[in-house]
């Protein structure tokens, strides 16, 4: 042991939330992980079932962009199911730079958050 703290420490820890949207009696939830450091990559997990309607979605996923863990990261990569075109669409609105891809039964969108610009 060398004394001195181990430089990988803080990067490893991170903290989760779950965020969840009740819509109509229709629950859906998403999973915030953002690394120890502050204005690094967020990481969402959305979870719905199949038949739940696109305006839950699209609130989850204004509550998951607005969540002050997403707004204080640089980035997100949100894990959507594949084809949830309402999920895909919100996060259009509050990101920049976004890319997709398709992952199994699931799409990947790694994106710039945009931040509501500061009043002059």
């Amino acid at each position: 042991m060398t004394g001195r703290p181990d430089a990988a420490t803080p990067a490893s820890r991170s903290t989760s939330e779950t965020v969840k949207v009740t819509h109509d009696g229709q629950v859906c939830a998403a999973d915030i992980s953002t690394p120890a450091e502050p204005d690094g990559v967020a990481s969402v997990g959305l979870r719905a079932d199949h038949d739940t309607s696109p305006e839950a979605r699209g609130e989850l996923v204004d509550r998951v962009m607005e969540h002050p863990a997403v707004q204080g990261s640089d980035k997100v990569r949100v894990v959507v199911p594949l084809g949830d075109s309402e999920s895909i669409g919100r996060l259009h609105e509050h990101t920049t730079n976004a890319n997709a891809r398709a992952a199994g039964a699931s799409s990947v969108i790694e994106a710039d958050v945009a931040h509501p610009a500061a009043d002059a």
